[in-house]
């Protein structure tokens, strides 16, 4: 007997025993597991289907063979990240700042996102924000070989305002300029002499 262990939580377990001519199958195994079956497959395993498998064969004749065992290894999946942020608001043109962290030392990061976006560090940067690149970012932590859920965070990128002064004038002394630069929410002006 074998299985195609060890197995990532959620995965598919799969046991096997030989070929016997005409016989009929019996295996039991951990959490109350029965199946006449040759090769039983369980789905979606979690840990309490870890454990020793045991089959025995009986022939056309009756005769029961002795029992033969596989032991099955279910691996647990890590927990989802935590994320320093779970929405983010950034402007076009400046840099979004991503944070993942898990309390294991030995997990790796992949993280997802618009544009193509993909990085494999726990606390990525995303330089020169477009209008492209908001949406959703996803990161999943992956320890001894099991991908666990992922975390999500929301990145909204808001447009930079273009002002549009109209054409340079001249003034003379005394003269008075209104100027309109549009309906935005705040300005700041200065003297661009001084630049």
């Amino acid at each position: 007997t074998s299985n195609n262990g060890p197995v990532c939580e959620g995965r598919t377990l799969e046991l096997n025993t030989d070929t016997i001519p005409f016989a009929k199958y019996f295996w039991t195994g951990p959490n109350g597991f029965t199946d006449t079956l040759q090769n039983p497959v369980i789905d979606s395993t979690n840990t309490l289907h870890a454990g020793t498998y045991e089959v025995t064969a009986t022939s056309l004749m009756g005769c029961v063979s002795l029992p033969t065992t596989t032991d099955v290894i279910i691996k647990p999946l890590p927990s989802k990240p935590e994320v320093k942020d779970s929405i983010i608001n950034v402007c076009e043109e400046m840099s979004l700042n991503l944070n993942a962290t898990l309390p294991l030392t030995n997990a790796t990061f992949n993280w997802k996102g618009p544009n193509g976006f993909t990085s494999a560090i726990p606390d990525p940067v995303v330089d020169n924000m477009t209008l492209a690149k908001g949406g959703n970012y996803q990161v999943k932590a992956t320890v001894d070989g099991c991908e666990g859920p992922p975390s999500n965070v929301m990145v909204y990128v808001h447009f930079n305002p273009r002002v549009d002064m109209g054409k340079d004038t001249d003034l003379c002394k005394g003269d008075v300029k209104i100027l309109d630069p549009g309906l935005f929410d705040s300005y700041m002006w200065q003297d661009g002499s001084q630049d």
